[in-house]
């Protein structure tokens, strides 16, 4: 940081025009386009960069040139057929996601052919994405990307669970315990398997570890993660109910979880120390 100060400095007294903000879109974040103009540089406005235009590059950069937008949408009011490629437009999270939620049902009502390519991709991009930080020991596993697989089978089997009817025969009810079962059990070796990895890893790796099973975040892992995601539709399946409730139950539950594990494997997530300095001088103690 002293560096960096130093640097800065430098440049605030010869020229501040020297310095070039290239930061995320300070439509969106006007603190970052306000820190340029504090420092005194007229470069600190929007600007198509290498450095900052990371975000869905090359969607926004031709949306802008070409609409003047930074989202385009599909008119779904016009729309007869459409092919998404990975995307969940119309049913997961997007901006004016209950706008589009509305929209899309109207339209499919209206007779309007949907294609969906690249399920596989959307259950498992995260996985792959997060799977690439090695600076962050939790997250660099191949166990990410069959963490985000498994799961989205599960929270799928667990929706399809629910919607069964109450005519369904005993046979259909049967096999659709007996998967949920198994994908129950899966989703928690899984997790014994990922924390086991991590704790006994890199030094950021235990710690992580220990955010999750011992200290910060132990209680929402043990009490949502474990219990209300895996234990209480176990114990559901277990008691043999084939009502509405208890598929809502198995459903809420499963979902639940999932959701409880993303958020808490984001806020576990630790860097790994670059270097231990007192190693480097020969000055580290016991």
């Amino acid at each position: 940081m002293d560096l960096v100060a130093a640097k800065l400095r430098t440049v605030r007294n010869e020229n501040p025009n020297k310095l070039i903000c290239s930061f995320f879109p300070f439509e969106k974040f006007v603190q970052t386009f306000i820190w340029g103009v504090t420092f005194g540089t007229v470069n600190g406005s929007f600007s198509f960069s290498g450095i900052r235009n990371q975000c869905a590059n090359p969607s926004h950069f031709l949306g802008s040139i070409t609409h003047g937008a930074w989202n385009e949408f599909p008119d779904l009011n016009h729309t007869s057929y459409m092919i998404q490629l990975g995307s969940e437009f119309g049913f997961g999270a997007h901006q004016s996601f209950v706008r589009f939620a509305r929209e899309m049902a109207e339209a499919r009502e209206r007779g309007m052919k949907l294609v969906v390519a690249g399920a596989l991709v959307v259950a498992t991009y995260q996985g792959f994405a997060m799977s690439h930080s090695s600076a962050i020991a939790l997250w660099s596993t191949a166990m990410m990307p069959f963490a985000s697989l498994l799961y989205a089978i599960t929270g799928g089997m667990a929706l399809v669970f629910l919607l069964q009817g109450n005519d369904v025969t005993m046979n259909a009810w049967a096999d659709a315990q007996s998967i949920m079962w198994a994908l129950l059990g899966a989703v928690l070796v899984m997790l014994l398997g990922l924390l086991h990895a991590a704790y006994h890893g890199s030094p950021g790796g235990k710690v992580s570890a220990q955010l999750l099973l011992r200290t910060l975040y132990a209680k929402w892992f043990y009490g949502v993660v474990l219990g209300t995601g895996v234990g209480l539709p176990l114990l559901t399946l277990w008691l043999g109910d084939s009502g509405l409730a208890a598929r809502l139950i198995v459903a809420i539950g499963t979902l639940t979880g999932f959701y409880a594990f993303r958020v808490l494997v984001f806020k576990a997530g630790v860097y790994e120390p670059v270097m231990q300095f007192g190693s480097l001088f020969g000055t580290d103690k016991d």
